[in-house]
């Protein structure tokens, strides 16, 4: 039941003013664009990350010299430091 069968052959220059717009073109340069645009926020995160890294170092630095440097104070007064 129902062995009905079409096959349709277009020419191109038919095709084009079939579809709205034409066919479309090709999408080769916006993959090449996404991919450049992955890669330059790829290498934007690295970088936050490194300096992310370089804060919280220099942030432990300090705390220790602050602490250092307070229960320095503190033992010249005689007082013990806080803890």
């Amino acid at each position: 039941m129902g062995d009905l069968y079409a096959q349709v052959t277009l020419r191109e220059a038919m095709a084009d003013k079939l579809i709205i717009g034409g066919l479309p073109k090709s999408r080769l340069p916006l993959i090449l664009g996404l991919l450049g645009l992955t890669a330059a926020l790829i290498g934007t995160a690295l970088l936050q990350l490194r300096r992310e890294s370089q804060l919280t170092r220099l942030r432990s630095d300090f705390i220790s010299g602050v602490r250092t440097s307070s229960a320095r104070r503190s033992h010249r007064s005689g007082c013990s430091p806080k803890r």
